[in-house]
């Protein structure tokens, strides 16, 4: 399997800051990776194939659906479907849910992100995937 960078070249960046807002990739396209600069912080995303840390048995009805139930492969149904599964990442299921991350200095973090937000005193590099 290719390394997430392999994905990276020609397809653009784009930088952000906090005075921004969210910004989403074109139409068609997704950010492969986010590069914070010189300052770490929170970062919001969107996108597909996304885990979120939850503790899922004491969420509510209107959260634990937005989360794929890795036994089934589909989405919770209700409450009752997540009482006494232990706290631990999943899936959120589609766009429909904003993550937030924490990112260091210098880091960089890959995925297929369709929105992204610098909600913290930060700026980032977003590449674009290449065509």
């Amino acid at each position: 399997m290719a390394h997430p960078s392999d994905y990276l070249g020609k397809g653009g960046m784009i930088i952000i800051d906090e005075n921004q807002g969210a910004v989403s990739a074109p139409s068609g396209k997704v950010f492969v990776a986010i590069q914070s600069t010189t300052t770490g912080g929170t970062f919001t995303v969107k996108g597909s194939g996304l885990y979120e840390y939850v503790a899922i048995d004491s969420a509510d009805a209107a959260t634990v659906v937005k989360y794929i139930n890795p036994a089934t492969g589909e989405a919770y149904a209700d409450e009752a479907a997540a009482d006494g599964v232990a706290a631990g990442y999943f899936e959120v299921n589609g766009d429909a849910k904003t993550v937030t991350v924490e990112i260091a200095a210098g880091q960089t973090v890959y995925g297929r992100f369709t929105e992204v937000d610098a909600t913290d005193s930060n700026a980032a590099i977003l590449y674009l995937a290449r065509s």
